[in-house]
């Protein structure tokens, strides 16, 4: 590829996908963690439910902070992607905004934008 696309963050499509990923692992952490905390109180049986979830963090704090600590490098990674496929609609619409004005691209510049 001749020329390198500098500049990842182009639309606020990708601000939206990055806010969606984020919102969909939060709701999945706590799923998640409600399963668990269940599944610890079902195993031990009843007791006090402070100190069994006290226990429960502390037991899968390793595995929570490096899930937390991979969000930002998934989110980053799907904003990375996007860019592969929303340049060129971006690109697309940009040419396209043009054309009412009489700025008429030749036919071969426009399919570039959308290949």
């Amino acid at each position: 590829m001749a020329e390198e696309r500098k500049k990842v963050w182009i639309n606020v499509f990708q601000t939206k996908l990055f806010i969606r990923i984020a919102v969909y692992w939060v709701i999945y952490m706590i799923t998640l963690m409600n399963l668990l905390f269940v599944w610890r109180l079902v195993i031990e049986g009843p007791g006090n439910p402070v100190e069994q979830y006290l226990r429960f963090l502390v037991d899968f704090a390793p595995a929570l902070v490096l899930v937390a600590l991979l969000l930002p490098a998934v989110a980053w990674d799907a904003v990375k992607f996007s860019i592969g496929w929303w340049g060129r609609w971006y690109a697309f619409a940009r040419r396209c905004r043009t054309w009412p004005r009489g700025n008429r691209c030749s036919r071969s510049s426009c399919a570039r934008g959308i290949t």
